[in-house]
Parts: C-alpha cells; structure tokens; sequence
C-alpha cells in the first residue's frame, strides 16, 4: 500500500471520528435535557388523558431518542450486509419520520391562526413534508456494502445532479415556503 492510500485512509478515518466526537456530544446535550426535564414530562404527559397533542410530543420527544440510539457512534458497526442493510434501513426510516409531527405542529400552527382555515394548514402540511418525499426516494436507489475499513457504507444510484442539487433544492425550498407562510400567518393575524 502506497504512502498516498494510506494517507488518505487516515485522513477518512480521522474525519469519521470528529463526527462521532461531535455525535456522541450531541447526544451528551440531548440527554441531559431529556434527564432535567423528564419529571415534567411524566406529570404533564404520562399521568393525564392521552389526546392528540400528547402523542404528537411523545412522538417528538421519544423519535429522536430511538434514531440516536440505532445510528450511536460509540457502537460497533454492522459486519454483515444484511445487518448494514438494515442499520441503514430501519435507521433512516425513522431520521425521515421526524419530519412529520414537524409538519403537523407546522399544519397546526396554521389551521388555528389563520382561523380554522383547512386550505392553508393542507399547503403548509404538505410544503413541509416534501423532505419525506424526498428522503424516500433517495432511500429507494440505495445500496448498503461493508467496507473492511470504513464499515457500512451506503452508494446511491442516482446521477450527482439529482442528489446534490435537485433533491436538496426542493427539500430545502419547501420548507423554507412552508416556514415563510407560517411566518406570514403569524404576522397577518397577530401584529
């Protein structure tokens, strides 16, 4: 092996592990608050009727909780295929669901400010659900592989073009129109 091959493998693994540093403090964060919080949680969630908002913040809470746990970068990675498979799978299914108790609280949030007016929570809903969309379908041309040095990798078959601008520019366009109706229903009814 070349000075230059291992070099960059260095380089690449060195990288990975910033990630997991940054990860694995993200999830240090996102404990801690869930830890401090929890006695609330439990009074003003687990012990009354279970209604509509409570499942919608459960869901909220608890998704990411699950995505930390199956994507942990303190974890060993996936050695076989189907087991990389379905790290990838399962893991990005759910990293893609927290989109939508987004778009409902961002439905929601339209619906009653703008004076029950189902039109507009139907187009902010269905603005800010368009990264799930699109996550699927990028999810749909995956292939996951095991790579001896870098563990479960995933290769997308789709041209660059789509994956690096198209997709991103209507994900991110949409939300950002879903926010800026929200924003601008906001403002109208309540300045």
């Amino acid at each position: 092996m070349a000075d230059s091959q291992l070099a960059q493998i260095i380089a690449i693994y060195a990288t990975g592990q910033i990630g997991a540093y940054f990860a694995t403090a993200a999830t240090a964060v996102f404990m801690y608050e869930w830890m401090l919080t929890f006695d609330r949680e439990v009074d003003l969630f687990w012990r009354r009727k279970v209604t509509v908002s409570s499942i919608l913040f459960l869901v909220n809470r608890y998704l990411p909780f699950v995505v930390i746990l199956i994507f942990a970068p303190w974890q060993n990675p996936p050695t076989t295929g189907k087991r990389c498979a379905a790290q990838y799978y399962i893991g990005d299914a759910l990293e893609i669901l927290q989109y939508v108790p987004w778009a409902v609280f961002s439905a929601l949030r339209a619906y009653v400010l703008s004076s029950k007016g189902w039109p507009v929570a139907t187009l902010v809903f269905l603005l800010s659900l368009a990264p799930v969309g699109v996550n699927y379908a990028t999810m749909a041309y995956a292939t996951t592989v095991v790579d001896p040095l870098l563990g479960c990798e995933v290769i997308l078959k789709l041209p660059d073009t789509v994956t690096r601008e198209i997709f991103p520019i209507v994900s991110r366009v949409s939300l950002l129109l879903s926010d800026l109706l929200v924003l601008a229903i906001t403002c109208y009814y309540v300045l």
